[in-house]
């Protein structure tokens, strides 16, 4: 019973006093012109990318598959920037730091998610779209319906019965892999 109490409680708390206040959305357009069309990848590697930089063991272990990726990286002339972005969670709901980051709206509980949701704000993504962008969402972990993909308005969203997620690592393993030797 508790669950369906949480069910009921989210569409009530959505139109009473107690609303999420989400302030309002980035602009989004500073600098994005200076991309002149490039590919753009943005990946969330959440906790285990900080892990695998902060944990001395672990580290150690990667630095030379680190430098060969970096090497592959600048032999084709592309590029990467990367940095750390503090999650609004800890210890699970991710998707709650996903759409922080792609809307610039803080959303640190399921309540505020579900309010932005519903909205039809401008996020990164809408405006690589607007740019021209082919804007698609690949997600091999995924294995059911994920309706709140259309708020995203990707293109196109590849999931686990799209893809098989061996195929795709295998994939980016041959692709740099044929760039360095090429």
């Amino acid at each position: 019973m508790p669950a369906f109490a949480g069910q009921a409680r989210s569409p009530a708390g959505m139109l009473g006093p107690a609303r999420p206040s989400l302030g309002p959305s980035p602009a989004f357009d500073a600098g994005l012109e200076r991309l002149d069309g490039a590919d753009v990848l943005l990946v969330f590697v959440e906790s285990y990318g900080a892990v695998a930089y902060e944990t001395p063991g672990i580290a150690e272990g990667l630095v030379a598959s680190r430098r060969e990726l970096d090497g592959a990286v600048r032999d084709t002339g592309r590029g990467v920037v990367t940095a750390y972005v503090e999650s609004p969670t800890f210890g699970g709901s991710s998707w709650l730091a996903h759409l922080s980051l792609i809307s610039g709206v803080e959303v640190r509980d399921q309540y505020a998610y579900t309010s932005l949701m519903a909205s039809r704000r401008e996020t990164l993504l809408t405006n690589f779209t607007r740019r021209g962008y082919r804007v698609v969402a690949l997600m091999p972990g995924m294995r059911q319906a994920w309706p709140e993909g259309a708020f995203y308005r990707y293109a196109d969203i590849y999931g686990s019965d799209r893809l098989d997620y061996r195929d795709v690592i295998a994939t980016l393993a041959l692709d740099i892999r044929h760039d360095v030797v090429s």
